[in-house]
Order: C-alpha cells, then sequence, then structure tokens
C-alpha cells in the first residue's frame, strides 16, 4: 500500500540527497545502493551541503578523506572517476532530479560521448516529472514552492520536434525541458548535448560531463584533442561568479534560497593515457576539480580485502577479465582506472620470460639457486638478495610495503623468485622478511632506513639473530639525487625493454604486482619496481657456473672461514 511521504521528509529532500532517492523511490530508494554510492553522491553534492552548513563532523571528514584532502572546501569542480556498471550515470540523475526539486531556477547543461545516450538521460528524467504519482505527492507539493513543477503536456504535440508542452514558448523535448519557474532565463532548465555538439551562445549554472571519453574518440592523437578542446569550449559556458537564487519559503516563513558558482562535474573511466580524465587529473588543483579515484577493490589495489561494491563478486572480475582478455588494456582501464597503452609504457612486462617456481625451488642451495632460462634453455645461476622497502602507513590510500627476493644472473639477466606486499604492520614484515630469507636460503638483504625505517630494520636484524636465521640485513639510503620515478626507471626500463627480466610463474598471476609494472609511472603505485630498482643496484652476478648446473664460487669469493656480524646479522 502506497504511503504519501511526510512533510518533514520533502523538506529533509531539499538537503540531503538521499532521503530525496527515498522519497521518489529512486530505483528503489537507498536500500539498493551502497557505501560506495554514498561516497560518489557525498562528492557530488558537497558544494551544497557546505553551503547548507552541514558538510561537518564525520561528513566532513569522509569527504576530505575521499578526496584525498587536497581542498579544505569543496571546489566547484568534481572528477569523479568509478568503475563501469557501478551506477554513476545513474546517480548523477537522481542527482539532477534533486537539485531541479531543490531549486527549479537553475539551468544545467548535460553533455555525454553521443546524442542517443545524452537523449536517454532526458527520457529518464521525464519518466519521473511526467509520472502521475509523483506529480501529486511530490512535484505538485513542495514544501518551498506553490503549484505545480513541470508545464501542462499536450498529448496531441508528441511528435513536435520544439516542445510537447501546451505553452510553446516552453521548451519539453527529448533534448531539453524547462520547469515551471519564477526566473526569467533564455536557457531551459535542462539541455542535452553530445561531444562536438555546439553550445555556445548560452550560460549554465551547472555543466555535466557524463563518460564523454569513449573508444571512438579515443583512437588518435587528433581526436583526443578534439574532445580536450571540446571540453574546454563547454565550460566556457558556465557562469562562475556567484549568482544567488531566490528560491521558496519554507512552511516555518524561512527563505529558501541557494548560490550556484559554475559548477562542472565530469564523470567516466579512461581509453588512452592522454585522455581528457587524464589532463583534468593531471591539472585538478589548478582547474579547482575534487577528484575521487575508485576501482572495483575495497583498497582500491587488489581483491584481497573485497569489492568496493558488495554487489560485485570475484566470479564477476573474472568473467569481466575472460570477456575482454581480447582487448588488452580494456579491463584495466574500465574497472581499475588505469590505461594500457604498450607503446607508453615505461616498464612493459610484455617481454618477461617466466620460471616454474618448483624448478627454481629445485635448482636451490646455499650457494643459489641454479635453473634453467626459458627462452635460451641455457642453465644460469644466482645468489638472490632480499631487499625491504617499508610503507610508511598502514592507512588504504598509503604506499605497500613491497618485499622481494631476486637477483643479477650469471647470464646478466635479472630475476624475481618472490614478491611480498601489502599493508603490513611493523610485526607482519618481520614475519615475512624470515620467512623469505629461510625459503630462499638468503645470506643478505637491503632495509630502506628514512625515518621511523631505522627502527623497522634494527626489529628484523634482531629477529633474525634472535631465530637463528643467517641472513645479514643491511641498511639501505635512497639516493635523494632526482626523483624516486626517475630512479626506478633508469635501474629497470633497460631491463624491461631488452627482455632481461625473468619472474618466477607465481608472479605472474598477482594482478596487483604486474599492474605496477604495467601502469608504472601513470599515477598507480610503485612499490614492487622500487623494491626491485633496489636489488637491480645493490645484486652482483655470479660470475661462473658448471655446464652441468654444479655450483662454483666466484673467484673474488673469501677463502677465510666465515663469521657472523654481530651488528647486522647473517654470515660473510
Amino acid at each position: 500500500m502506497y504511503v504519501a511521504p511526510s512533510i518533514d521528509l520533502k523538506i529533509k529532500s531539499l538537503y540531503d540527497a538521499w532521503a530525496f532517492l527515498d522519497l521518489i523511490n529512486f530505483h528503489g530508494g537507498t536500500r539498493n545502493f551502497d557505501e560506495c554510492h554514498f561516497q560518489f553522491m557525498l562528492c557530488l553534492q558537497a558544494p551544497q551541503l557546505h553551503q547548507d552548513g552541514l558538510l561537518v563532523g564525520e561528513l566532513y571528514d569522509k569527504w576530505y578523506e575521499v578526496t584525498n584532502g587536497e581542498f579544505t572546501t569543496p571546489p566547484p569542480g568534481r572528477l569523479l572517476k568509478f568503475p563501469r556498471g557501478h551506477y554513476k550515470s545513474t546517480l548523477v540523475i537522481g542527482w539532477v532530479l534533486q537539485r531541479i526539486y531543490r531549486n527549479p531556477n537553475i539551468t544545467l547543461l548535460y553533455a555525454t560521448n553521443v546524442r542517443e545516450l545524452s537523449q536517454g538521460f532526458i527520457r529518464e528524467l521525464r519518466s519521473y516529472f511526467e509520472d502521475e504519482q509523483l506529480q501529486e505527492t511530490v512535484w505538485n507539493s513542495r514544501p518551498h514552492i506553490q503549484g505545480p513543477l513541470i508545464p501542462v503536456l499536450d498529448a496531441a504535440s508528441r511528435r513536435t520536434q520544439h516542445t510537447e508542452a501546451q505553452d510553446k514558448k516552453v521548451v519539453w523535448s527529448i533534448n531539453q525541458l524547462q520547469m515551471n519557474r519564477s526566473a526569467k532565463r533564455k536557457e531551459p532548465t535542462v539541455t542535452s548535448t553530445s561531444v562536438m555538439s555546439t553550445s555556445t551562445g548560452n550560460h549554465y549554472d551547472i555543466i555535466i560531463c557524463d563518460d564523454i571519453v569513449d573508444k571512438t574518440n579515443s583512437q588518435t592523437e587528433a581526436k583526443i584533442k578534439g574532445v580536450k578542446r571540446w571540453a574546454a569550449d563547454i565550460a566556457s559556458v558556465v557562469t562562475r561568479t556567484p549568482k544567488f537564487h531566490d528560491v521558496g519559503v519554507l512552511p516555518d516563513g524561512t527563505a529558501f534560497t541557494e548560490v550556484t558558482v559554475g559548477e562542472r562535474i565530469v564523470t567516466g573511466t579512461h581509453y588512452h593515457p592522454n585522455d581528457y580524465y587524464v589532463f583534468l587529473q593531471q591539472n585538478r588543483l589548478n582547474l579547482k576539480y575534487a577528484l575521487l579515484d575508485r576501482n572495483i577493490y575495497a583498497n582500491n589495489v587488489d581483491s584481497t580485502e573485497g569489492y568496493m561494491w558488495k554487489g560485485f563478486t570475484a566470479e564477476m572480475e573474472e568473467e569481466l577479465r575472460a570477456e575482454l582478455a581480447e582487448e588488452p588494456g580494456v579491463f584495466e582501464a574500465q574497472y581499475l582506472n588505469f590505461v594500457n597503452n604498450p607503446a607508453l609504457q615505461i616498464l612493459s612486462t610484455s617481454l618477461v620470460q617466466y620460471v616454474p617456481e618448483t624448478a627454481l625451488l629445485e635448482g636451490l642451495s646455499s650457494e643459489g639457486v641454479v635453473f634453467t632460462n626459458p627462452f635460451t634453455g641455457s642453465p644460469e645461476s644466482v645468489r638472490p638478495l632480499l631487499v625491504v622497502d617499508p610503507a610508511i602507513s598502514l592507512r588504504a590510500q598509503a604506499d605497500y610495503t613491497a618485499i622481494v627476493v631476486g637477483g643479477f644472473t650469471s647470464a646478466g639477466n635479472l630475476i624475481a623468485l618472490e614478491f611480498s606486499v601489502g599493508h603490513y604492520a611493523p610485526e607482519k614484515t618481520i614475519q615475512e622478511v624470515a620467512r623469505l630469507a629461510v625459503k630462499w636460503k638468503i645470506r643478505t638483504g637491503y632495509c630502506e632506513t628514512v625515518a621511523f625505517q631505522v627502527l623497522l630494520h634494527q626489529k628484523i636484524v634482531q629477529y633474525l639473530v634472535q631465530e637463528k636465521i643467517k641472513c645479514g640485513i643491511l641498511p639501505y639510503t635512497p639516493n635523494k639525487l632526482g626523483s624516486k620515478l626517475k630512479r626506478i626507471e633508469v635501474q629497470l626500463s633497460p631491463l624491461f625493454s631488452s627482455g632481461r627480466i625473468i619472474f618466477c610463474n607465481t608472479i605472474k598471476t598477482n594482478n596487483m604486482v604486474m599492474n605496477t609494472f604495467n601502469f608504472f609511472g601513470r599515477g598507480g603505485r610503485d612499490d614492487p619496481p622500487d623494491a626491485l630498482a633496489v636489488v637491480a643496484e645493490k645484486s652482483r652476478p655470479p660470475l661462473h657456473i658448471a655446464s652441468g648446473g654444479k655450483r662454483y664460487l666466484d673467484q673474488h669469493r673469501r677463502k677465510s672461514r666465515p663469521k657472523f656480524n654481530k651488528l647486522y646479522g647473517g654470515i660473510y
């Protein structure tokens, strides 16, 4: 049985988009949405919440966290990078309905990649505006404005291109909608357009660019530049100066007003490393865009902590990866917000060779590892090092702790035997170092010692001594000259591009680790490449290997009896 909404819910809906979605039963109401959708909507309506004095306390803290603390107050621009199929366009429609319910005097321009989709946006708006029950209980009985929201429609004018309203001066069509309003404005309330269409001459309070980048318009540099020029032209028609709106009066006699200041909302997923979204993200601080950058994972990195939306599952991810297997990089672009263009990759794994872990463990001894190169068929040996790159924080958005075992082989290739990567507490880091040192019979390792990491290094050494694990962990301080990314690139890029990288086959199935290499330098995590770069810096290849696979001590090895180092542990 339908129950008419209360006046309290109607008033609350002026300020709270989620209350409004329940008010009109939008897609079944709030019960059909999840925490990730709350974050998306919070970023959408943050300027209104701030203006109404509601973006305070925990709500402000949440907004500040999901937008990476780059602004202290909500800016007029929002860049919302959200995975495909996660309701971003649906939530934009719900927000637009609430903005019009709140203030029908606004003007809004909605743009998407093709005309058919922009018309679909208008059709969904109309399905709610023209609903007779909603007209009776919501649109025509607002708590702050008297009278109907939408104009009287003329059924005989359904095929008229200009308007379906009885008053032919009022626009109501598949491309534009004009509400009943007190303001005298030449622009309709809502106008839809598409990429490369002309929209100059009008001025809008809000501009929404929803999925304007697609596969077709990002195929060439010329098309990408065309989209950027068009988007810049669109951005020029937003009214950037503060505009005061005298909207209505609440039941208690309080005037309901609003101030708009050139709001720009951009949503979508990547298709190219140089597309419009990349441009906005790189220039967001100067252009005043708050960034929400989420992929399908709860921790924004991998599936170890589940998925951002509880409705998304590991089976769905597996199916999507299989469906998109013939289109390299598409899954990463659409669902992880990474763009994989091999021509622009700094560290491409396309030439990496893989050796089964069973073969590596069979060739393991206290002197190192002997294995057969999968490409040349020749035996190679390596005396692996262990490198620890500790994270500075356990927050979900912080760097990961990365531990890698590897080294240069006798043939000059760089091999990674195992990665251990995650948000590790110090105790977990120490345990992982000990586990890997025992598993791979490591004698020497390095731990980065910057700031608090000095203490962690000391605890690792103490633990190894306590457990009588004969592995010395030396301190490592990165060279502060130049950037970290350039240091990693110098160490690893020549090896990756020349096919001189070998991975244990278990690394190949670790999507998170593989992505840090394939998308290195494009805003993602770089912890595994950083750790491997230290291996490349510190490792030295064995000088000799017997054709039968037996290892010989190299000519520079000390012949004296090994001694235990009391400071760093290990045998030297």
